[in-house]
């Protein structure tokens, strides 16, 4: 492929860690891809890009953008695609980039997620485009249509699929995570069909937050765009769920066990005492994320029976996350997902046959039921 044919995948906030990942992903795994290297500081993207080039020559190049300030959008390179790995999700922020990338007639894609408001405002906003615009490539729920989808195919007449993706948290995030679960009771889960409160042992969730004011947070307003999946598939239940590995677990309710006991005063030497202990773990069991789908139906004949999918991703939950936004973005310069409509959840548009190969490609393990016809089935 020559130049003038290559796609141009413009990376906001590309040179911070799961910026790299992406590049890295892009460059190995998606043939007659250009990546532009972008964020506020030309420094670290000309860092990053300089070190690209001499693994994938003539392939990683630099640019200084604000995307906070217009003019700087406007001075950007050409490009065919752009990927916001920033993790500012404001309407506006959100919005203002798909209309840039739109006056353009380049895609995009985010890691992060839609806005608050859910993808329905987004698309107000934004209108129909002339190429995909996409939001939620990255993160569980937003890449759970695919895995649903794909769950719907492991059995022949499948009544329910369950996705569960679990990850781990490094230490230093375990006290806010206890703190919104166990000192803010406004937070809910979806599971078993419907709202719960979240509490310090619930397995994992897509967590609501109501923010009042009829506002709740992005996560619940990913989860709005795939509700239609169950009837879509003919399912009787389905459920998607986020949650931690045992030593995860251990933590928080480590953590449980200190609040009770000592107050929220206790900041001082035995959180740092805790971190440490956990570290520890972190270091060697940490780097690791798993996606679980689950199906239940019937075979050919009518008998019941059960299949499962299990996806490793060795290198840990960012790995994963960037292995799901790659798979995506790798459908769009292929034009798998094509435009000609409003915005859309990544995951709802995203062929799951072609995006698992490429997990599978991208070094994720493979265990478990695969395929249309049971043969796996128990």
């Amino acid at each position: 492929m020559s130049d003038a044919d290559a796609k141009r995948c413009l990376l906001l906030g590309g040179y911070g860690y799961a910026g790299r990942l992406m590049a890295e992903r892009t460059l190995a795994y998606i043939p007659g891809t250009v990546v532009i290297i972008a964020g506020r500081s030309g420094e670290k993207a000309a860092a990053l890009a300089g070190s690209l080039d001499e693994r994938f020559p003539g392939r990683a190049t630099a640019a200084r953008l604000d995307a906070g300030v217009p003019e700087s959008l406007e001075g950007a390179p050409a490009f065919d695609v752009l990927v916001n790995l920033t993790q500012v999700l404001t309407l506006e922020y959100i919005t203002t980039l798909m209309k840039f990338a739109d006056s353009r007639g380049a895609a995009y894609l985010d890691i992060h997620g839609a806005h608050e408001d859910g993808i329905g405002e987004v698309a107000r906003i934004v209108g129909p485009t002339k190429a995909p615009m996409l939001t939620s490539g990255g993160v569980l729920p937003g890449f759970a249509a695919p895995f649903i989808r794909l769950g719907a195919t492991l059995i022949p007449r499948p009544t329910g699929v369950h996705v569960c993706c679990v990850g781990t948290l490094p230490p230093s995030q375990a006290w806010d995570v206890f703190d919104n679960i166990l000192c803010k009771p406004n937070y809910r889960i979806f599971t078993a069909g419907g709202w719960r409160a979240l509490t310090i042992t619930s397995r994992g969730a897509v967590v609501r937050k109501d923010l009042g004011e009829g506002v709740v947070d992005t996560t619940a307003a990913y989860y709005e765009e795939t509700e239609s999946l169950p009837a879509e598939l003919g399912l009787a239940e389905c459920s998607v769920r986020a949650g931690g590995v045992p030593g995860a677990a251990f933590e928080l309710r480590a953590w449980y066990l200190a609040f009770m006991v000592f107050g929220r005063r206790m900041r001082g030497s035995l959180i740092r005492w805790l971190e440490r202990i956990m570290g520890i773990w972190w270091e060697r069991h940490g780097e690791k994320a798993f996606v679980t789908i689950e199906a239940v139906g019937n075979d050919a004949s009518g008998a019941r029976c059960e299949a499962n999918l299990h996806i490793t991703e060795p290198q840990g939950v960012y790995a994963l996350t960037c292995d799901c936004a790659t798979a995506q973005l790798a459908q769009i310069v292929d034009e798998t997902i094509r435009g000609d409509q409003p915005p859309v959840l990544a995951g709802c548009a995203t062929d799951p046959s072609k995006a698992l190969a490429m997990l599978r490609e991208m070094g994720c393990i493979m265990t478990g039921g695969a395929g249309p016809d049971g043969r796996t089935a128990s």
